[in-house]
């Protein structure tokens, strides 16, 4: 197979906070160095198998975490501002 094979962002998934959404499937298949994890709402989404747990195997149900990180943001921020400021001067 060459390249990435394709798939689409997941949209839906359970609320764990304001700031945080947590999406539920299972891997799907593998090909190549990717997993194809698939959504309770049928959405695909390529994971890189090396990031998996090493026990998530075809059929594993997963669930993924996601939440806004807003201290980092704001240290990213800090670091392109001085960036900038830096360049300018």
């Amino acid at each position: 197979m060459k390249g990435k094979p394709q798939a689409s962002v997941p949209s839906a998934g359970k609320e764990i906070g304001r700031k945080d959404l947590s999406l539920h499937g299972v891997v799907d298949r593998h090909e190549g160095d990717y997993a194809v994890l698939v959504f309770d709402d049928g959405q695909r989404l390529l994971w890189p198998r090396k990031q998996l747990p090493a026990e998530a195997r075809e059929g594993v149900a997963v669930t993924i975490a996601l939440s806004v990180d807003l201290m980092d943001t704001e240290q990213r921020s800090a670091r392109l501002q001085s960036l900038l400021a830096d360049i300018n001067g």
